[in-house]
């Protein structure tokens, strides 16, 4: 068995896409080194040997261990956190600030103590949470803090401060962030009639959610990440100003292009999904800068070793790991079993074709998430391969209708108004068919426990089996080359 899987390995097909892809293979090594330190599962150490065969196996086996081990150290040695809650002070980074409504009106903060100290030990880079019903502090500078540092049942940590003091001469973007999103509220309360509309917009451009209603909606038809800022989001901005911007040269577009995906990044803030988004798209714009070829997964490859080196501890977070599987589904295993361009000669024949590539794309997705959402959540709605085939679809022309009433409301408002009365009205009945499925399609697939070991062996196999699909499909393509 182990020498078949030598073989197969060995193939110049896997040898050569390996080599074209190395970036992400050591974005791999690395974070496999942080899940270790964190998990401790041995099995981990196992994986190499299933990447490495190829023309030189001591090179490329010697860099994966070393960025694995590297991994190791870098979360060992500047992530050290208190295995319980504890008293004590430090010094706290926020990195966002928001709205809270969930019970009644505060703020949020978000960020990490840089240091902190009980009275018997120094800890480093703790990510956690601030919730402050009243008085609120301004988010544009760091703040010296003591209080109670809680840790939660889902091992996040909330903080309880009695006291707050700036700190001179830091600085932080969170608090120009959160007027920008304030200013944000204010406009669509001027142009959106329906609250749940407003909502819903919110949540899609700045990826504040503060309908908790809304949220359930959507986890029930399978549709949260249409919630969470991501490349979704970001492609279709990026299109939509590729329209606007094409009279311009193409260089000078592409440079707009990346300032203006810069400016969006700065206005959403930071999280896992959005910086996995922001860096692969930068790295296109780029790339089409540089007349360098692209390759998708060294772009994810690079993207998963900058988030983890900035936050190794980021690998714990559902919306990380769902935005990088989602991702490698994308990139690796739907293109091996979609066919290519199809030659159609009716509308009707090329929106079928479109319809069942939609189909297949969810149907694939959905499938190597799976595990992953069972593990976390214990059920999944069977109505996600539907609705995740059509909605996607919907919600993009939401948005384009939301960018251009917006473009127009500073040149010419009535125009501007009517275009968003009209994206009222489209949204509010595309979020009643979200809130109110059809109750024959109300199926849920429930599990009560599923372990880690098997998710890694599936998430192995699905790897196998599109690295195979991809062989399999080029050696027809070079055959069908002959003819």
């Amino acid at each position: 068995m182990f020498k078949t899987t030598r073989q197969f390995f060995n193939n110049t097909f896997f040898i050569k896409w390996k080599q074209e892809n190395l970036l992400f293979f050591y974005g791999i090594s690395f974070f496999l080194g942080i899940l270790f330190q964190i998990t401790h599962y041995w099995v981990l150490l196992f994986l190499f040997p299933l990447f490495c065969f190829d023309e030189r196996p001591k090179k490329n086996l010697f860099l994966m261990l070393l960025l694995f081990c590297l991994g190791h150290c870098h979360t060992h040695f500047f992530y050290t956190h208190p295995n319980k809650s504890t008293w004590g002070n430090g010094i706290f980074h926020i990195s966002t600030l928001k709205e809270s409504t969930l019970f009644n009106q505060g703020y949020l903060y978000k960020g990490k103590f840089l240091t902190f100290s009980d009275k018997d030990t120094t800890y480093k880079n703790i990510f956690c949470s601030i919730y402050l019903k009243k008085d609120r502090k301004k988010a544009d500078c760091d703040y010296q803090l003591s209080g109670k540092l809680k840790l939660t049942l889902s091992g996040t940590y909330i903080f309880k401060p009695q006291k707050w003091q700036a700190i001179d001469k830091s600085y932080s973007f969170a608090e120009k962030r959160f007027q920008l999103k304030k200013q944000l509220d204010n406009y669509l309360q001027k142009v959106i009639e329906d609250k749940s509309v407003q909502n819903f917009l919110k949540a899609i451009i700045s990826g504040d959610i503060d309908n908790q209603l809304m949220q359930f909606a959507f986890a029930k038809t399978g549709l949260s990440y249409l919630l969470v800022i991501s490349g979704l989001h970001f492609n279709m901005i990026v299109m939509f100003l590729s329209i606007l911007l094409s009279p311009l040269n193409y260089y000078v577009r592409t440079w707009l292009l990346l300032i203006l995906v810069n400016l969006y990044f700065f206005f959403v803030g930071s999280s896992p999904p959005v910086e996995r988004a922001y860096i692969t798209i930068s790295l296109i714009l780029l790339g089409h800068i540089l007349s360098r070829q692209y390759y998708s997964l060294n772009a994810l490859g690079f993207a998963l070793f900058y988030q983890t080196i900035l936050n190794p501890l980021i690998v714990t977070d559902v919306g990380f790991q769902l935005s990088y599987l989602c991702c490698i589904t994308i990139f690796l295993l739907y293109p091996t079993i979609v066919k290519g361009k199809t030659i159609s000669k009716t509308c009707a024949q090329k929106f079928l074709i479109y319809l069942k590539k939609s189909f297949v794309f969810s149907l694939s997705v959905n499938i190597v998430l799976l595990p992953v959402i069972l593990y976390y959540f214990h059920k999944f709605p069977l109505m996600a391969f539907i609705y995740n085939t059509i909605f996607p679809h919907f919600i993009i022309i939401t948005i384009f209708l939301f960018l251009l009433g917006l473009l127009i409301y500073p040149i010419y408002a009535p125009l501007s108004l009517l275009i968003n009365h009209l994206n009222n009205y489209y949204t509010y009945h595309l979020l009643n068919m979200i809130y109110f499925p059809p109750a024959p399609l109300m199926f849920y697939i429930r599990v009560q426990n599923i372990t880690p070991i098997f998710i890694l062996l599936f998430l192995i196999f699905i790897f196998f089996l599109a690295v195979f699909l991809k062989r399999k499909k080029e050696n027809v393509t070079n055959y069908m080359s002959y003819f």
